[in-house]
């Protein structure tokens, strides 16, 4: 293959068309988790611009400020030109749940003896409350995180950017190795956030929360969407808006699956199957979102910017690309058990 055909990109991202739906949507999610509210837009719209109180705990100290003005459309202006938010041009606080997105992640570059010949620990707080049995240390070199959420959620947002802006390498098995992590990384972005909701319940739960282990279950060997009515179970708040999340999330994890256990050992996609998984990863943050919103809780920055991945589309590698004509027992479909 010449130079020149290896370097032809597969995929581009659709050009960010102003106002979109979900610039919206998360614009509204934004000002309404700094305001602890559930309000529309046309009230938020209505607002004067305010200044938000902020506050940091590091232990027993607390330091306290307001950020600069902000607005409903102040905030949309800013996800429209950054395509995020970037809390640090209003001097806010980051948003950030301290259960699930964890606060504290340590490191040690070597080990260190005291003076009476014994390794000195350190010890990663666990936001489970004090019943919670497991006490992450490290006595030498090694790191610990106390959440994965928003290692995950950054890790996807990676991925996806990486599987486009390379996709001169769509051919090549390095490729699809990346493409299999991102899958892997997104379910797994689900299953954390129901797994940490269940032991929160079981060792530290919030008011009003109920943990009735007979109901619920155990935690392994659980399919995901039994996971999901986790949700409504603990916090009595049903999960009644997420059949288009729903469906995206059984056909990444189906994906995740097959790629995981390759039964059947056969593996094939297309432009075309890989445009639509790479669009449903969207779907995937807004399923988080819309579960964090059931558990009063508010949404990383990096989930909303995964609900924001503008639109994958295709460029193929041929004059007329536009004619191509809709696949039909080819591609993926070919490569999985029929009763799939």
């Amino acid at each position: 293959m010449n130079e020149k055909c290896s370097r032809h990109k597969y995929l581009f991202y659709e050009e960010n068309k102003k106002m979109r739906v979900a610039v919206r949507y998360v614009a509204k999610e934004i000002l309404n988790d700094y305001l602890q509210s559930d309000k529309s837009i046309t009230q938020l719209k209505k607002m004067k611009m305010f200044k938000i109180n902020c506050y940091e705990q590091s232990g027993d100290k607390r330091k306290e400020w307001k950020s600069e003005n902000i607005s409903y459309d102040l905030i949309l202006e800013n996800i429209e030109n950054n395509n995020t938010f970037k809390f640090e041009e209003f001097k806010a606080v980051e948003l950030k749940c301290r259960w699930l997105d964890g606060n504290i992640d340590i490191s040690l570059p070597q080990f260190f003896i005291d003076p009476n010949g014994q390794t000195v620990k350190l010890n990663l707080n666990m936001p489970f409350g004090e019943k919670f049995p497991i006490h992450p240390t490290i006595d030498r070199e090694g790191c610990m995180y106390n959440s994965f959420q928003n290692a995950l959620a950054k890790r996807i947002l990676y991925n996806h950017k990486k599987l486009v802006d390379e996709s001169y390498d769509f051919l090549t098995s390095d490729w699809l190795y990346d493409l299999i992590t991102l899958i892997s990384n997104s379910v797994s972005l689900v299953d954390i956030t129901l797994n940490q909701l269940y032991i929160k319940a079981e060792y530290d739960p919030l008011p009003n929360w109920k943990f009735d282990k007979e109901r619920l279950g155990e935690r392994h060997n659980r399919r995901l969407t039994d996971k999901i009515k986790w949700v409504s179970q603990i916090t009595g708040n049903n999960l009644y808006d997420i059949e288009k999340e729903l469906k995206s999330l059984k056909e990444i994890k189906d994906l995740r699956n097959h790629t995981q256990h390759f039964d059947p050992p056969c593996f094939g996609y297309s432009l075309e199957d890989v445009a639509k998984w790479l669009n449903m990863i969207s779907d995937i943050g807004m399923l988080v979102h819309k579960i964090r919103k059931r558990l009063k809780s508010v949404t990383n920055i990096y989930i909303y910017e995964i609900i924001l991945l503008p639109k994958v589309l295709i460029n193929g590698n041929v004059l007329f690309d536009r004619n191509r004509v809709p696949q039909e027992n080819t591609g993926y479909d070919s490569t999985r058990w029929k009763e799939y």
